[in-house]
């Protein structure tokens, strides 16, 4: 653990279930996906497809992605894929009847990233503070593009501060 992972906020259908965790900061993600009416007493339900999606990643960033089989605690197949232009990964679940785990790594290193910086143009200034101003008192989780600089899933009065002592820099 390097303090870095929040929720990952993965979003399903209504047929499929999908958790876990993601460091947006080093391009990471553990997620659990498991097919919505599988259950101790529903051992064997019709195979269901979706697509689960994971937002908070650098845009246009390729990503591998290993395919757990956790009945044989096994990688199944390894994949890539890429975030989309708004930071968000897709991933297509396919006939899933049980569950499967997802491992998710940034094949790019994690750009180095001023403190206070939302837009990623290496420079704190007013830009970045409007864009935090806009997204003030939200749980968005989505990270420092959202003007949460401390990547704690809220954008607040922490990420003020941060922003405040590195203007100008």
């Amino acid at each position: 653990s390097n303090g870095k992972y929040v929720d990952a906020k993965a979003s399903a259908p209504a047929n499929l279930r999908a958790w876990g965790q993601k460091d947006i900061t080093n391009g990471q993600a553990h997620l659990w996906i498991a097919n919505g009416n599988y259950r101790w007493n529903n051992p064997a339900p019709a195979g269901v497809s979706g697509n689960i999606t994971v937002p908070g990643f650098s845009p246009n960033q390729t990503f591998s992605v290993e395919w757990w089989n956790t009945s044989a605690g096994q990688i199944s197949s390894t994949t890539t894929t890429s975030s989309n232009s708004s930071g968000v990964i897709t991933l297509n679940i396919s006939n899933l009847s049980s569950d499967l785990a997802v491992k998710i790594k940034s094949d790019q290193s994690p750009p180095v990233v001023k403190p206070g910086d939302a837009n990623g143009d290496n420079a704190v200034d007013g830009i970045d503070y409007i864009i935090w101003l806009n997204h003030y008192n939200t749980g968005s989780a989505l990270g420092v593009t959202v003007g949460d600089f401390n990547l704690d899933g809220q954008t607040d009065g922490i990420d003020y501060i941060i922003w405040l002592n590195n203007y100008g820099k």
